[in-house]
């Protein structure tokens, strides 16, 4: 998944960086694609993405991974055999 590609991603300010996990209310950072591992964080449940972690459930609510748009993309990406990416 490219998080930093992601239409909200692009609209945060670069200075924010903690994040809140909505599950436990605790502070964290979000997901750095070129430091951390994808699969330890966040793992597909068909489309939707599933957060592992503190920093994977944060992530996907802050950027609004899952929300209808994204969604839909993935649905229509699954259709043509190119999701989940490899």
């Amino acid at each position: 998944m490219n998080i930093a590609a992601s239409p909200k991603s692009v609209r945060l300010p670069p200075f924010i960086l903690d994040i809140i996990d909505p599950q436990t209310d605790k502070t964290v950072t979000y997901f750095i694609p070129r430091q951390q591992i994808w699969n330890e964080h966040f793992a597909w449940d068909d489309v939707s993405a599933v957060g592992l972690t503190d920093i994977g459930r944060a992530t996907i609510y802050a950027l609004s991974l899952n929300r209808p748009t994204m969604l839909a993309i993935r649905t229509e990406e699954k259709l043509l055999n190119r999701h989940p990416p490899p």
